[in-house]
């Protein structure tokens, strides 16, 4: 149960984040029309690209999915409950990201690299973990719409760099997620 709820905590927050990162985008691009200023063509850009990777994103069809089937239906207290959701699921999760850069930043100023690549690996092989968790879980058909790219870029990351666990454990479920794309090529 703990991790269906870890599941769908990153889910929400990868979606909150694409919400946060579009509006960010359109109301710069609003901003940027009316004075016209060069930073109307890096709003215009980062527009673009928002949207070239929405057309990508898998998860975020399905919450569109869900979301206009609550609205044709009439269903508004469980649309107010997922608004409620994604909304504080954003603002945790960008908090908690907020802390961690902080973290990392402050190591860096203060010459603590090794301090903040450790923060860093820890929080990759957290995200490692987490697209596995999520990648298990979903259909076979869903599956072929996905990118795993990211976790071939991981692994290569991890043997290059030589990246320690501080469990065996962790270590055996991190092996096990780098071996998703291979397996995914041979299906």
């Amino acid at each position: 149960m703990k991790t269906t709820r870890t599941f769908f905590l990153i889910l929400g927050l990868g979606f909150t984040s694409f919400v946060a990162f579009w509006s960010l985008a359109q109301s710069q691009d609003r901003s940027a029309t009316k004075d016209g200023s060069a930073a109307h063509a890096e709003a215009d850009n980062l527009a673009r690209e928002i949207e070239r990777v929405r057309h990508n994103d898998v998860a975020v069809d399905k919450f569109l999915l869900l979301y206009k089937h609550l609205t044709e239906t009439g269903q508004t207290n469980t649309l107010e409950l997922l608004t409620d959701y994604t909304s504080a699921n954003l603002v945790q999760g960008s908090s908690r990201e907020i802390t961690m850069k902080l973290r990392v930043l402050r190591d860096l100023h203060a010459g603590l690299t090794n301090e903040a690549i450790h923060l860093i690996e820890k929080e990759l092989t957290s995200d490692v973990l987490v697209t596995a968790i999520g990648y298990r879980r979903i259909g076979a058909s869903l599956r072929q719409k996905l990118d795993l790219a990211a976790l071939r870029e991981a692994r290569s990351y991890f043997i290059v760099y030589e990246v320690k666990f501080e469990k065996a454990e962790t270590q055996e479920a991190v092996l096990g997620a780098f071996k998703l794309p291979d397996e995914k090529i041979t299906k």
